[in-house]
């Protein structure tokens, strides 16, 4: 498996997309509260701030993985230590024994899989049992659009939370969704319906039917643009982690941005 062709955005906390930042780092702190005394597996841990709080929070090991030798450096330099340690491993295919975790966290990962029951299936293989996967994902439901391609051109596929358990129920006992959704800020879009929110989802209808090539060439524009737009104007960011709500009734997650797996071998 090759590095994702995206992989330096992930060092959000120093770019114009610091409210994705405080929008992916929420579900550390949400994760958290399951790791007290227990040995992690951080999948997909990019430059290494969710792996580190996650020791803060209590877990006896942390061990964070990724595609990316450049984060994997930076991740050793600046928060390695006995209890913390980072490796370059293919998420297919984890150079670890079966059963060694307690828990593992897979957040923003299985979009980007061409082979998403390997993933699964590895991630089963390495908890111990009654062991816990973490797993996030974009949730297809929220844009409503009728194509089936993804929204965001480095993804290879977007579940809904039907597919999504229909996946995740081959190796889980138990799987519950908790949705997660922004109060304000960029990551709040969509929660009122207006003809900004509408046009927005009209332009989404077009931008998902273009050539793969052209939707590449987009994205890239507009994270460059958030980008200048967040340096040129020195305002505090509108969302922060506070901002971020996770929600627990069915009907709530339906509509959330995110879906929020936990999953109980």
């Amino acid at each position: 498996m090759k590095e994702p062709e995206n992989s330096d955005i992930l060092s959000l906390d120093k770019s114009g997309l610091r409210e994705f930042y405080y929008y992916h780092l929420a579900r550390y702190h949400f994760a958290a509260r399951f790791v007290r005394g227990k040995k992690v597996l951080d999948v997909g841990c990019a430059y290494g701030q969710g792996s580190a709080l996650l020791l803060r929070s209590g877990a006896k090991k942390v061990v964070g993985i990724d595609l990316s030798a450049k984060a994997i450096r930076h991740c050793r330099k600046v928060y390695g230590s006995s209890d913390l340690s980072f490796s370059k491993q293919d998420v297919l295919r984890c150079r670890f024994p079966d059963h060694c975790f307690d828990l593992i966290c897979a957040f923003d990962i299985i979009e980007h899989l061409p082979q998403p029951e390997l993933f699964i299936r590895e991630m089963s293989r390495m908890l111990k049992t009654k062991g816990t996967l973490l797993l996030v994902t974009p949730n297809r439901e929220f844009f409503r659009l009728r194509s089936s391609r993804p929204l965001w051109p480095y993804h290879v596929r977007e579940f809904s939370r039907r597919e999504l358990k229909s996946l995740l129920v081959t190796k889980f006992k138990r799987v519950r969704f908790v949705g997660q959704q922004a109060t304000k800020g960029r990551y709040a879009i969509g929660v009122r319906r207006s003809f900004w929110a509408g046009l927005n989802h009209f332009l989404m209808e077009i931008y998902v039917l273009l050539p793969l090539f052209w939707r590449k060439i987009l994205a890239q524009a507009a994270i460059r643009l958030h980008r200048v737009k967040n340096v040129t104007f020195s305002h505090p960011y509108p969302l922060k982690i506070k901002n971020v709500r996770f929600l627990y009734p069915a009907e709530k997650v339906k509509s959330s941005r995110t879906i929020f797996a936990i999953c109980k071998k």
